[in-house]
């Protein structure tokens, strides 16, 4: 059985890939606050998620701003590239054979989904940007992401008359 990679737990429990479709909304809350606590942007429990494979190209326009990052995803993967050389040559080894890593990654990237979320009719990645870049690198058709679409709220203002 194939799992997904560490980062990527249930409180603490590795998951099967085979599991990532049956999970709960909750259960993927949980797992996504867990890799963004406190600093996140948005509170996953805003969010109804479920796991699904997208087609790359639906995320093509999923940076902050709405457009692609300057000079497209592959661009941004190499300056990433860069960024992993002069992190490890200042000894941050953490960084060392990431694109080897991405390289894996993307012949299976339902071992770490991206975090993506609805809005305005869109997409916008809430955590995965390297990862991402990566994908368009390796010109992957479809990844699988744990998205989260906004969930309705109740305006208490509202009265029926």
């Amino acid at each position: 059985m194939t799992h997904t990679v560490l980062d990527c737990h249930l409180n603490g429990v590795p998951l099967a890939k085979d599991e990532l479709a049956s999970l709960s909304s909750e259960d993927i809350a949980a797992i996504v606050g867990f890799q963004m606590p406190g600093d996140a942007l948005e509170d996953t429990s805003d969010y109804a998620w479920s796991f699904e494979m997208l087609p790359l190209d639906l995320l093509r326009f999923s940076n902050e701003d709405g457009e692609e990052p300057e000079g497209g995803w592959k661009a941004a993967y190499l300056r990433h590239q860069e960024s992993d050389r002069e992190a490890v040559a200042n000894g941050s080894i953490e960084y060392e054979g990431r694109a080897e890593w991405l390289a894996e990654w993307s012949r299976d990237t339902s071992i770490y989904p991206l975090y993506i979320v609805t809005e305005d009719n869109g997409y916008r990645v809430l955590d995965g940007y390297h990862r991402l870049a990566g994908a368009f690198w390796h010109d992957v058709k479809e990844v699988a992401v744990f998205l989260g679409s906004p969930k309705p709220t109740f305006d208490a203002s509202f009265r029926k008359m």
